[in-house]
């Protein structure tokens, strides 16, 4: 399975660092076991159908099944900008809502999903990638005409995150 390691290891007060095979439940579920909660941010943006369902729903049913084994019944899920319904454009779109519909099927699960755009940060792949090519050239291609590109910043996310692990009325949104 893929192992999802850390790009570096945060010196954060508090932060534990735990590399897991996150698809073998024998190494899930102990990540999981004595937390208060649990906040899914697993994504990937390219692969093939059955890749995007691999991570954007088997994965978020084994977390949500992990919890209920663990006794854990708060479950933060990042999913995306755009999620409507199974029937989306594309299939990341489509994998991101059966993902959030996986989650709804586990009874007693306290759920709130955040549905972000395209995150950027300091040193992210995107933001320092356009800037890159502003320096070269004045103009910058965009992916069509009609292209909309809404980012967010990565700590308001982190921020909205904490906010729904405070705040139990997010419960269900």
């Amino acid at each position: 399975g893929d192992v999802f390691p850390t790009p570096f290891d945060p010196v954060l007060p508090g932060v534990e660092v735990i590399r897991a095979d996150v698809y073998d439940d024998a190494q899930l579920l102990p990540c999981i076991t004595g937390a208060d909660a649990v906040v899914n941010l697993i994504a990937r943006l390219h692969g093939s159908d059955a890749e995007f369902a691999r991570t954007h729903v088997e994965l978020p049913r084994r977390i949500a099944h992990a919890c209920a084994r663990a006794g854990v019944q708060r479950l933060i899920h990042v999913s995306a900008l755009g999620v409507t319904d199974t029937r989306a454009p594309s299939s990341y779109l489509r994998s991101k809502a059966a993902g959030e519909q996986a989650l709804r099927e586990v009874p007693g699960l306290q759920v709130t999903v955040l549905r972000p755009s395209l995150m950027f940060g300091a040193h992210d792949k995107l933001t320092n990638l356009f800037a890159d090519l502003q320096r070269m050239a004045p103009l910058v291609p965009l992916a069509g005409a009609n292209a909309k590109v809404q980012p967010v910043w990565v700590e308001d996310v982190a921020r909205a995150l904490m906010r729904c692990l405070e705040q139990a009325q997010t419960i269900g949104q």
